[in-house]
């Protein structure tokens, strides 16, 4: 019996070996992504990453154009292009993108699909309210804009204590300096380490350097119910 047995086990150990010789056949891989919401800026606009690729992997993207628009962003130093939504309208829709991909270790192509659903939300002002050293930034003033302006020259001569607070159901994520070409120079986070105090933002030293128009104070305010980020900015010019 045991003779029959180490016969046939090393039959089978012989067919394994031979069938992971053999190439795979070509196939399709499809991954959906969990469904994510957008909130449209009406001036700093928004976009959301759907894949980097490779001229030769012939890249495909399938979406409602009613909605929004892939555009390429950049190239990478290893010839991949990089691909973002950029949303124009509220309403819904899913980003196919079907592309190719080799594996030299099964000596086939494979045909991938990935999908990215996107819902998109009209602006909604997260801010309640906000204070730069002694003034009052009233949050109506984002209202129907994600960008205000304040004066450069006044907010130049000495570091002042920024402090904001969202309107209920938002949290701040960060603040961050940048400058006009979008450049970040410095950021401050929520205390996401402190369980009583998570995504809970107590306040920024600003002082306005770099030159009228230069200097950004930009604020992720996170909905907390959707997940989604609204981005308000102030411009000191």
């Amino acid at each position: 019996m045991k003779k029959h047995f180490k016969k046939f086990l090393t039959l089978i150990v012989a067919l394994v070996v031979v069938l992971s010789a053999v190439p795979v056949s070509a196939k399709t891989v499809t991954e959906t992504m969990a469904k994510e919401y957008v909130y449209l800026q009406p001036r700093i606009g928004c976009s959301k990453m759907v894949g980097s690729f490779h001229p030769k992997q012939k890249v495909k993207f399938a979406y409602n154009k009613k909605i929004g628009k892939v555009k390429t962003t950049r190239k990478d130093l290893y010839g991949y292009y990089w691909y973002s939504f950029y949303p124009t309208k509220a309403g819904k829709t899913t980003v196919t993108t079907t592309y190719l991909n080799s594996y030299d270790s099964y000596k086939t192509t494979f045909k991938e699909i990935d999908k990215y659903p996107f819902i998109i939300l009209n602006y909604q002002n997260p801010v309640s309210s906000s204070k730069l050293g002694n003034t009052r930034i009233s949050g109506s003033r984002f209202n129907k804009t994600d960008k205000i302006y304040m004066s450069y020259n006044a907010y130049s001569k000495k570091t002042q204590t920024f402090k904001l607070t969202p309107k209920k159901g938002w949290i701040v994520d960060r603040v961050q300096i940048k400058d006009k070409k979008g450049f970040v120079t410095k950021s401050f986070y929520a205390a996401y380490g402190d369980y009583k105090h998570a995504g809970k933002f107590t306040s920024a030293k600003v002082r306005a350097t770099g030159g009228k128009g230069n200097y950004i104070l930009s604020i992720y305010t996170r909905n907390q119910k959707t997940n989604a980020c609204v981005e308000t900015q102030i411009v000191f010019k």
